[in-house]
């Protein structure tokens, strides 16, 4: 089970520092083919391992050189009230929450404070004084860190288990899912189980949010401030209206956020060996909302790089049962792997002021994308995901595209936030579904065609850059 809830809770420049605002010199002609994928995406079925699944809502950033930043919504917000997916509404953003705590580190990597080839226990003894948490933390699991140095917690290479795959994780969240979690209780989950492999093993990588909690122990250690007062200081140092870290149940329910977010929902699946602690989560307990959608097309057989093989039409009607979980736990379940309240409009401006060189150095941008291989044509660098995207799988002709940024996924949510390399282009969205992965990434997909074809035809002369 608690390998099934890890899934769950992980599953993927200076032109641009003006760009937040709408561009100069273009007519707007990127916001109708953002909206028309948006609409797309809420109003058919998507078939996946035979099972027939449905986006309830979504909302759309892109930011591009010639037209700045454009903000596309589409389906329902609230599927008891029928409330339409909104501009500006937040939703919890799962693992975009970890850049944020990247850059966080190598500030103080920028200033001398840590090094990347410092090792945990090294920082722990020089940073966490006798009453400590990382001190306490590193004397009672000082075998697990032995090894394990910062640039390894950031690109994931320490082989330290991942704490939402445990066990004792799964059952403490099925027994109490609104109790708060410290940092220390989520590294303890992590270092109570054997490594996957030792620190900095030759071809070995490993996602573990344990990572990243230890990141953020070693910034209270470092700086002796809260984490979350460190993040929500950048939040505010970067100007994010609607950006909030790790609040509190009670807090998703009032004012502000409570305004402005979206409800989150877990398909209610027959088969799915978690539908017991959706159950648990949902509001009202155990309680199933049924949308019938106006789905009367399927989407099938959907490849990574987002194109559908099949479509067919529904004879009848379907139904789409969900548990609404939105505020049914606590995010601090996540911390700082996973606990940030966001919107793409939000996230585009933390990525616009980061590659302005507004939050870290020009050079360190250039560590940070250095990284290691995870995947077919997929790496990992300090705090960022890479993607590529070969030539010609986007469309017939598309050039080779290189990606930077993050996905998140967290009960009832699932975000994409990212960057295109030397393009300008920057785009974010969320869906108030967690879906199965291919249907996100065939959503993604549509969104980076539809941006990367307009931009390309606004530059001129790319002979396939015509825009459907």
């Amino acid at each position: 089970m608690g390998r099934l809830l890890g899934a769950v809770l992980v599953t993927a420049l200076a032109l641009l520092a003006g760009l937040v605002g709408r561009g100069h010199g273009s007519t707007q002609q990127l916001l109708p083919r953002l909206q028309a994928v948006a609409d797309r995406a809420t109003s058919v079925a998507f078939l996946d391992q035979r099972e027939l699944s449905h986006v309830p809502g979504l909302a759309i950033t892109v930011v591009t050189p010639s037209e700045g930043a454009s903000t596309a919504v589409g389906g329902i917000g609230d599927l008891r009230s029928g409330a339409r997916v909104r501009r500006g509404q937040v939703q919890p953003v799962g693992s975009v929450t970890k850049p944020f705590i990247a850059v966080l580190t190598m500030r103080l990597v920028e200033n001398g404070k840590l090094q990347l080839s410092e090792g945990v226990l090294q920082i722990a003894e020089r940073y966490g004084g006798p009453g400590a948490a990382l001190s306490r933390l590193a004397t009672l699991y000082r075998v697990r860190l032995e090894g394990v140095d910062l640039r390894e917690l950031l690109n994931h290479t320490s082989g330290l288990f991942d704490f939402t795959e445990s066990d004792r994780f799964a059952h403490a969240v099925l027994k109490r899912p609104l109790a708060d979690r410290s940092l220390r209780a989520l590294a303890r989950w992590g270092l109570q189980h054997k490594p996957y492999f030792r620190p900095g093993a030759p071809g070995k990588w490993q996602y573990s949010s344990t990572n990243t909690v230890l990141e953020a122990m070693i910034l209270e250690a470092v700086t002796e401030r809260p984490i979350a007062e460190q993040v929500n200081s950048l939040i505010k140092e970067i100007g994010l209206k609607h950006t909030y870290y790790d609040p509190t149940p009670s807090e998703l329910r009032g004012p502000p956020i409570g305004r402005l977010l979206l409800h989150g929902y877990q398909p209610a699946l027959a088969g799915d060996p978690n539908r017991k602690f959706y159950s648990s989560i949902a509001r009202p307990r155990k309680a199933q909302l049924i949308l019938r959608p106006p789905v009367t097309q399927v989407t099938a057989g959907l490849p990574r790089t987002g194109r559908a093989t099949e479509t067919s039409r529904l004879k009848r009607a379907q139904r789409f049962r969900y548990f609404d979980v939105t505020d049914g736990y606590s995010l601090s379940l996540a911390g700082p792997a996973g606990s940030l309240v966001s919107n793409p409009r939000d996230l585009a401006t933390f990525w616009t002021a980061f590659l302005g060189g507004r939050l870290v150095r020009p050079a360190t941008i250039e560590a940070m994308e250095q990284t290691v291989p995870t995947g077919k044509n997929a790496g990992y660098g300090l705090g960022l995901t890479e993607l590529t995207m070969p030539a010609g799988s986007l469309w017939d002709g598309s050039p080779k595209v290189k990606l930077f940024g993050h996905g998140g996924a967290i009960f009832g949510y699932n975000t994409g936030s990212f960057y295109v390399e030397d393009r300008g282009i920057i785009f974010s969205q969320t869906l108030n579904v967690l879906p199965p992965q291919n249907i996100n990434e065939h959503i993604f997909s549509n969104v980076l065609r539809v941006a990367l074809r307009r931009e390309l035809r606004e530059r001129g002369g790319h002979p396939s850059a015509r825009v459907p």
